[in-house]
């Protein structure tokens, strides 16, 4: 046998177009939240199909509810045999296997589900001699599913851009998206999506359609932002910004909000300062489409806020213990989110947490000690600015431990950048002094030391590495990071513990 080549992501509409009209067009079956961004689409989407799943029909009102819009004796004049709004998401890439990627009413489709409906899929490709990508068929097969599962409401997530991405078929007049939401853009795919903000903000505002409400929401980069709204404005798409949510506590993360244009208390589901952004961007989303549901179906907001404090989102800044080891996991993959991440982390090494003494069920009981260093378990996926993202991540006195991670199912194009290139990048870095903020750190962060830059074959024998150090080192503060399939391989540890 010959060698096998690796394919390369492929964009374009042609192929998913044919897989779908030779399904029966399933996505026309449902009704979408189509979801773009750099940073934050898939807390957006965990939490948002979240909050969608409160939906409830028009005869199930009590007293408790307040409903957006709408006059309680319209809507009691509505009649509906069904209990709930079926909700399902798609979001990218998966944890452990592809079939993580497909939510329906709040669990992962079984894997009897997934099988079948993915073979049919895949009879539907080879028949039509269609050579759909992986992804291609990951989503048609999500679209089957929820056409089968009477889906209301799908939270659709782009995969990469937007204007290509296999998710961009909600169109007129057949089914465009009840609503379409924008999240934090930055740089980052750039060998397909464009060498500045600018352009990759037009690949990612071509899920807009005309007439439907886009919720854009903060954006660091003007140019970016001017993008999204002149194409908004072009297409008479009404815009929706977010409320900045209010901090009202660290520990446990609480905030206060704007919801159906009423004052909200909410606690956060997911750890950082970012989901302010995010919660308050889902927010904007909910109070866009409660009066754009399929009838009869309403949100109320204690059931809405409800739904989104259980959102579970796996590995964003998550706590975990992993082989003995209590640690911080994050996907963190680009300058942006790795500055996040560094946020985060600058305040629990502060010497005083607000409220330290009240801790969480997501934050382990350790995090009431001080800490004073970090240590870094890093893997980092091939394509990435490398020496960008550890200049956000790595402070002098931070240790190092480089690691690969393993190749994720049905993605035979994503390699991890070999340990010993993130080394180098990783001193270059330090040397220069570039991994320094302006301030140099919180303080009780220790900067006497130098870094140890170190490389491991594994995760495993990275964590164990860790143990030992952390045992030398009580204040040291261990985090897992720099991938989302690194992300995999904590929970692969996870899951066979």
């Amino acid at each position: 046998m010959g060698p096998t080549t690796v394919p390369a992501i492929s964009l374009g509409l042609q192929r998913i177009a044919a897989l779908l009209a030779a399904l029966g067009n399933p996505h026309r079956a449902f009704r979408a939240v189509h979801v773009a961004g750099t940073n934050g689409k898939g807390s957006v989407c965990a939490a948002l199909a979240a909050a969608l799943s409160a939906g409830y029909p028009v005869t199930a009102i009590n007293d408790d509810d307040v409903v957006d819009n709408t006059s309680v004796t319209t809507m009691m004049t509505t009649t509906s045999t069904t209990a709930h709004l079926r909700v399902a998401r798609f979001t990218s890439p998966h944890l452990l296997t592809p079939r993580d990627c497909i939510w329906i009413e709040g669990a992962t489709i079984s894997s009897e589900m997934y099988a079948d409906v993915s073979a049919r899929v895949k009879a539907a490709d080879a028949r039509a001699s269609i050579g759909a990508s992986p992804f291609e068929l990951l989503f048609a097969t999500a679209a089957l599913a929820f056409k089968e599962c009477q889906i209301h409401v799908a939270v659709v997530e782009v995969g990469l851009g937007g204007r290509l991405d296999a998710t961009n078929v909600f169109d007129f007049p057949e089914n465009p998206p009840i609503c379409c939401v924008i999240t934090s853009i930055s740089m980052d795919h750039m060998d397909f999506l464009g060498e500045t903000v600018e352009l990759i903000a037009a690949e990612k505002a071509a899920i807009m359609r005309p007439g439907v409400p886009v919720v854009i929401g903060h954006q660091p980069f003007a140019g970016a932002e001017a993008v999204l709204l002149s194409h908004a404005a072009s297409l008479g798409c009404e815009v929706r910004r977010p409320t900045p949510l209010e901090e009202t506590s660290f520990i446990p993360f609480e905030a206060r909000g704007t919801l159906f244009d009423e004052t909200v208390c909410i606690k956060m589901p997911f750890n950082g300062s970012h989901q302010l952004e995010n919660i308050g961007t889902v927010l904007a989303a909910v109070d866009a489409v409660a009066t754009r549901l399929p009838p009869p179906f309403l949100l109320s907001s204690h059931r809405v806020l409800e739904a989104i404090s259980a959102a579970k989102w796996p590995g964003r800044l998550e706590w975990v213990r992993v082989r003995g080891l209590s640690a911080l996991i994050d996907g963190a993959h680009n300058e942006d989110s790795a500055r996040r991440l560094r946020e985060y982390v600058d305040r629990l090494l502060l010497p005083v947490h607000p409220r330290h003494e009240h801790i969480s069920e997501n934050t382990p009981n350790t995090l009431s000690r001080s800490y004073t260093r970090v240590v870094w378990i890093f893997g980092i996926k091939d394509g990435k600015r490398v020496n960008r993202v550890v200049e956000e991540l790595v402070r002098p006195g931070d240790s190092v431990k480089l690691v690969p991670f393993s190749l994720p199912e049905d993605m035979p194009w994503v390699r991890p950048t070999p340990v010993g290139v993130v080394k180098t990048a990783t001193e270059s870095v330090l040397s220069a002094g570039k991994g320094l903020s302006e301030s140099s750190g919180p303080v009780g962060h220790d900067r006497t030391s130098s870094s140890v830059v170190r490389t491991f074959v594994s995760i495993e024998e990275a964590i164990d590495d860790t143990l030992l150090e952390v045992a030398a080192a009580p204040g040291t503060l261990p985090i897992i990071c720099g991938s989302l399939y690194l992300m995999s391989d904590v929970y692969r540890l996870l899951v066979a513990q």
